[in-house]
């Protein structure tokens, strides 16, 4: 029984230094390029649209526009190449919405954070504005 769990727990670490050392070396040089040009035309999209956002007041000019594409890829790349799980068609409406409450310009968050208001969170937590 210690055999077989020391030699399954074995294969799986060797597995995973294996993804480990694939991802350390890294890409072949013309791949490299090849990604880095498509994610900088697409950070440029996005420089675009939160600039013209930012313009119309409906965004803070704080609002890093990097940041934001990256949050709406990263749910997606994680369902869709991490558990492999399907992405279900109102999720990509259902992320935008999520990530503009919390990038959306809002009055400054106020100070009731006494735990009688089930808003606030627990008691002496930060408020996050909406």
């Amino acid at each position: 029984m210690r055999a077989r769990l020391n030699a399954s727990s074995s294969s799986r670490f060797f597995a995973s230094s294996m993804v480990c050392t694939r991802f350390a070396a890294g890409d072949d040089p013309d791949t490299r390029q090849a990604r880095d040009r498509y994610w900088a035309s697409r950070y440029e999209r996005a420089r675009q649209m939160i600039t013209r956002a930012v313009d119309r007041g409906e965004l803070a000019d704080t609002t890093d526009p990097r940041l934001v594409l990256e949050m709406l890829v990263g749910p997606v790349h994680f369902k869709a190449v991490l558990t492999r799980e399907a992405i279900d068609p109102g999720m990509p409406r259902r992320l935008v919405d999520a990530l503009l409450d919390g990038v959306a310009r809002s009055t400054p968050a106020t100070d009731d954070q006494d735990g009688d208001n089930p808003d606030d969170g627990p008691a002496g937590a930060t408020a996050v504005p909406r």
